[in-house]
């Protein structure tokens, strides 16, 4: 199980939550602490409304935008690596080994670049990499643009949420250590 950077903050928190509640709370007598929960559950709600909008998006979405297998074999099955990039329907792009690139990365596509101008000279070479790169950008302007339709969030919705959990876990971290000096407020 891959446990993300917001569930380890998450669960980080509820040690220091735990230390408070037990029995160093009877010491810790101040004002702060009960408006610091308070405010850090619902930050955390928030993050939990944007998983459930993210998943919900997710759910909604074509298959060829979501995450998926980098490569197909000869058989036609799909096998490597988990990458985020959209899929190439087409499957033009043939590898040596026998696979087909599904979901080219940008650097997939310079050593492609890199292999036509050996192989078939830089002309040619220079003529499928804008074509590539052009379909690529296609392909992430249309995964947007359907991530926009579906009402997913954007990674950056969950930032200014996990900056200010954290700042929150300081501040009770920092109550724990010296529970006999006044907290600082900004």
């Amino acid at each position: 199980m891959r446990v993300s950077r917001r569930r380890f903050v998450e669960g980080s928190a509820l040690l220091i939550l735990g230390k408070i509640s037990g029995a160093a709370a009877h010491e810790l007598d101040h004002p702060h602490i009960e408006r610091l929960k308070a405010r850090r559950a619902q930050l955390i709600a928030e993050c939990e409304r944007l998983d459930r909008m993210w998943h919900e998006g997710q759910a909604k979405m074509p298959w060829h935008l979501l995450p998926g297998p980098k490569f197909r074999n000869e058989q036609g099955g799909v096998c490597g690596h988990r990458v985020g990039w959209p899929a190439d329907l087409s499957g033009r792009i043939k590898l040596k080994a026998g696979f087909v690139l599904v979901r080219p990365s940008p650097l997939d596509l310079r050593e492609l670049f890199e292999q036509d101008a050996l192989e078939r000279g830089r002309e040619t070479a220079v003529i499928n990499y804008q074509e590539r790169v052009r379909q690529l950008r296609d392909r992430l302007r249309l995964k947007r643009q359907c991530e926009t339709e579906v009402g997913m969030p954007r990674t950056s919705d969950w930032e200014s949420l996990d900056i200010e959990i954290e700042a929150i876990d300081v501040r009770l971290e920092l109550l724990l250590e010296r529970p006999s000096e006044p907290l600082k407020t900004t």
